[in-house]
């Protein structure tokens, strides 16, 4: 019997133009980790009847779900998919090398469509195949996007699907040639309400799309998934404690737009921009002998304009779903 191991474990995805009919898996990621599974109910029947042992004879099928999370690191090129889907919208700014693509928040994520994604477990020890497992009818529901002091940014993406089909053996990935991964020190200074800030040691993103399995009679199955609640945006940052400047715009109630932008050695960047944000947690103290640190949260808002979260990216991909 074949060993798997986790070497080489992978991500396909493909649009669907028809949510639930799967296509083929065309933009690939190598992935940290990734845990997509199809999760079958099942519950004994309620009646009282006894034959031989006491003990329930028969059960049923009560719902057959799936889905997971998906963490990779977050590279400027070859991820647009993910963003796009995470978020709604894709703009590209046409022109030449770098291309710039703009991923808003849009008021809802693309009713009838969906993503096709194929999930590569690893490979075979011994022969050397591998095993994969294809997910149809996949929504993302929550985008993380993290990076801390010496680290290498990572993006974990939530998904809700439809179903997955029997597993059989994987595709064939292939990979975006100039991925350009994003580090800690490519991180220009973090701007809010005028004032930059430099002594960031952590920044944690985290977009909840708030979306709902729909069960429903006459299927095991959920329906499309919708919003369920108000989507939310927040900011999490930690930093070198310098000043009270940020206590008093968490007292003051001080709203503005959040922005910081990572740029790498070939000059391709990656933008956060949080709209209209407040501190909506703030704090600082002392444990020890050494520097202070304040974690400060933002959470974004829609200005009657501009949706709270958008990413901008630059690049040498010519279309935001390459990208």
């Amino acid at each position: 019997m074949p060993s798997y191991i986790g070497r080489g474990a992978a991500v396909g995805a493909g649009e669907e133009t028809v949510w639930g009919t799967a296509v083929s898996r065309t933009h690939w990621a190598q992935v940290i980790s990734s845990k997509l599974e199809r999760s079958v109910g099942k519950v004994l029947r309620p009646n009282l009847g006894l034959t031989g042992v006491p003990a329930r004879r028969r059960h049923f099928i009560s719902e057959d779900m799936a889905g997971g999370d998906i963490e990779m690191e977050m590279l400027l090129e070859g991820q647009g998919i993910w963003l796009k889907h995470a978020l709604g919208t894709v703009a590209d700014a046409g022109g030449g090398d770098p291309y710039t693509h703009t991923y808003t928040q849009s008021s809802q994520l693309d009713a009838g469509v969906g993503l096709t994604i194929e999930q590569i477990l690893g490979v075979d020890a011994d022969a050397g195949g591998t095993r994969s497992e294809v997910f149809e009818g996949c929504k993302i529901n929550t985008l993380g996007i993290s990076c801390g002091l010496g680290d290498i940014m990572k993006m974990k993406l939530g998904i809700i699907a439809e179903t997955s089909a029997t597993r059989g053996a994987g595709g064939s990935p292939t990979f975006t040639t100039n991925d350009y991964p994003v580090l800690f020190n490519h991180a220009g200074a973090f701007a809010w309400n005028s004032v930059s800030y430099s002594n960031v040691k952590s920044f944690d993103l985290a977009h909840d799309n708030k979306l709902g399995s729909r069960q429903r009679f006459g299927a095991t199955t959920t329906k499309e998934p919708v919003r369920m609640d108000f989507s939310e945006t927040k900011i999490r940052l930690t930093m070198d404690l310098v000043s009270d400047a940020l206590l008093t715009a968490f007292t003051a109630d001080t709203a503005s737009d959040l922005t910081v932008t990572y740029t790498n050695a070939a000059n391709r960047t990656i933008l956060f921009t949080l709209t209209n944000a407040y501190i909506s947690a703030y704090s600082d103290g002392t444990s020890g002998p050494g520097l202070l640190e304040a974690s400060i949260e933002f959470t974004g808002q829609y200005d009657g304009t501009t949706n709270p979260l958008k990413i901008t990216i630059t690049n040498s991909q010519a279309t935001g779903i390459l990208a």
